[in-house]
């Protein structure tokens, strides 16, 4: 269709470019070199996103506006606990490099977001800064220099096993088909359902040490992440059961 705008108020609007085939990438400069760009390439998760740095850097080629979508949070497995600060740190160099004008975000469950925001607001400005150092002085501020390595090391684990389970995890996604499809299987259950429950176990450890060493105005910050570990953790078996 090469006469859309003709048909509009808006003769000399850009358009942007998404849910692209892969296999066009290479040569998006070449057939819509005044084309933007709105999307996340080659992916819906920030690890996976994180996975294709090439696909965002051959993005560049395109004259018009372009913006990442950086999954902050994903329904894909959606109440799973989540933290995506290391592909974040990954994606953020590779958009400059490929002269984009920004990200926007996407999320599921706000509460779960404070972390890895944390560290998007600081590396937006600074792209040398690591997850490690921010969320270390984050982590000072909120809960006290005691309870930092529990807190640190919780948080890296979490972000390890985000990116280990997106996009291919999908129990737990609350949409009616999904749920049913758990209960018509006879398969037994996945042995990243056992993977999972262990790495949440070892998580809540970590997050429980930093608590019982944080000052009192950081418990209830450090209690939020340990709740929704623990609220997993009763989840997933439950769902394991109805296989």
């Amino acid at each position: 269709e090469r006469n859309v705008l003709s048909r509009t108020a808006r003769h000399d609007a850009t358009f942007l470019l998404g849910n692209i085939a892969p296999e066009l990438y290479p040569v998006l400069g070449e057939l819509f070199p005044k084309f933007g760009y709105l999307g996340s390439p080659d992916a819906y998760s920030a690890a996976n996103t994180a996975r294709h740095l090439e696909t965002i850097e051959s993005l560049g080629q395109l004259g018009g506006p372009k913006l990442l979508v950086l999954t902050l949070n994903d329904d894909n497995i959606a109440y799973l606990p989540q933290h995506v600060a290391q592909p974040t740190q990954l994606i953020l160099p590779a958009i400059q490099r490929a002269g984009f004008d920004g990200y926007v975000v996407r999320y599921w469950l706000t509460g779960d977001l404070d972390p890895g925001t944390a560290f998007l607001a600081k590396a937006s400005w600074r792209l040398d800064a690591t997850p490690h150092d921010v969320l270390k002085s984050r982590i000072e501020a909120i809960c006290g220099n005691t309870a930092v390595d529990h807190a640190l090391t919780a948080f890296q684990l979490l972000d390890k096993l985000t990116s280990k389970n997106t996009p291919t995890f999908p129990w737990g996604f609350p949409v009616a088909s999904v749920m049913r499809s758990y209960f018509l299987k006879s398969d037994p259950p996945s042995p990243r359902v056992v993977e999972t429950l262990r790495a949440y176990e070892n998580i809540t450890d970590h997050l429980k040490a930093a608590h019982d060493a944080s000052t009192d105005n950081g418990k209830a910050y450090l209690a939020y992440f340990i709740g929704r570990c623990e609220f997993i953790r009763k989840a997933l078996p439950l769902l394991a059961l109805t296989q």
